[in-house]
């Protein structure tokens, strides 16, 4: 119910915006402008090979997405949860015809067996550590790994520096920049391993992720600094009120409402809040809107 608050912040807050291309598989919803020329309604069928078809697997849905027909080179890819929160500019995502980053290093540490997604992290990890040496990558851009605009994340470089491989990059969980050219780069370099994640219809333990488009440009050096505070990562049912208080002030750039059902409760209960507080941001439909 949340959804036409998401046109209604790139109307608002980036205007500039040439093209929205929304991928949903098939349900577009009835109160969705699909005739503005500044929108692109795609389906899976229109974009994803026909061997990866049908699919409920997000990995297959991203990573295809430098196939989107009209698509530009430079694009920026937000999930359904992660919204813009106040005024941003182009260069908040690219700079210099460069992705905006924030590299900063990790550590993986689990906190449940049943949890897939840290076998996506190592695997997409094992993909960069086959074709970058980290001691070379960090040598080559010292200066965009220990960026001021980082702030109390550098500690993590440096905490990390000794070790010889990759562990880890930290995520943010915010919209990502991305370029199409980095997408065909990776599909030349990992076709096999790319190609047998997208033939799982649904996500397998030896996938890899979009994250792995992100990764390479870090590793390439191909990537412009950005502050580390440039979004924040919300899961509701945790500090929803913070939450709210974002919205409605815009603290951060963009945020990123995630819906966790390992947490009780967090099913349904905050729908008509959030409605209440988007609307109050939001009051007047978008020319997306009917």
């Amino acid at each position: 119910g949340i959804l036409r608050y998401w046109f209604r912040s790139v109307e608002q807050y980036a205007p500039w915006v040439n093209k929205i291309h929304f991928v949903p598989c098939g349900q577009i919803p009835d109160w969705l402008n699909t005739e503005h020329p500044k929108l692109h309604c795609v389906n899976h069928v229109d974009y994803i090979p026909e061997a990866y078809l049908p699919t409920f697997s997000s990995h297959v849905i991203e990573l295809n997405l430098h196939r989107i027909p009209e698509l530009a080179e430079h694009f920026v890819y937000f999930n359904d949860d992660m919204y813009i929160n106040s005024a941003v500019a182009p260069t908040d995502f690219f700079r210099k015809g460069l992705p905006c980053e924030t590299p900063i290093l990790s550590i993986l540490a689990p906190s449940a067996v049943s949890d897939p997604f840290v076998h996506f992290l190592c695997n997409d990890i094992a993909v960069i550590n086959k074709h970058f040496r980290k001691k070379d990558v960090i040598a080559k851009a010292k200066w965009k790994w220990f960026h001021p605009c980082y702030g109390k994340y550098i500690c993590r470089n440096l905490y990390c520096l000794p070790y010889k491989a990759f562990s880890a990059f930290y995520n943010f969980h915010i919209a990502s920049s991305l370029r199409k050219s980095t997408f065909k780069e990776v599909w030349d370099q990992e076709s096999e391993l790319l190609h047998n994640t997208c033939k799982n219809k649904f996500r397998g333990l030896n996938d890899v992720n979009q994250y792995v488009m992100s990764y390479y440009n870090i590793c390439k050096g191909e990537f412009f600094p950005r502050r580390a505070d440039m979004g924040k990562f919300y899961t509701i049912g945790q500090q929803d009120e913070l939450l709210y208080a974002d919205i409605l002030s815009g603290k951060h750039k963009l945020i990123c409402i995630n819906d966790n059902p390992r947490n009780s409760g967090s099913i349904g209960y905050p729908q008509s809040a959030l409605i209440r507080i988007f609307n109050k941001k939001f009051p007047n439909k978008s020319m997306f809107e009917k």
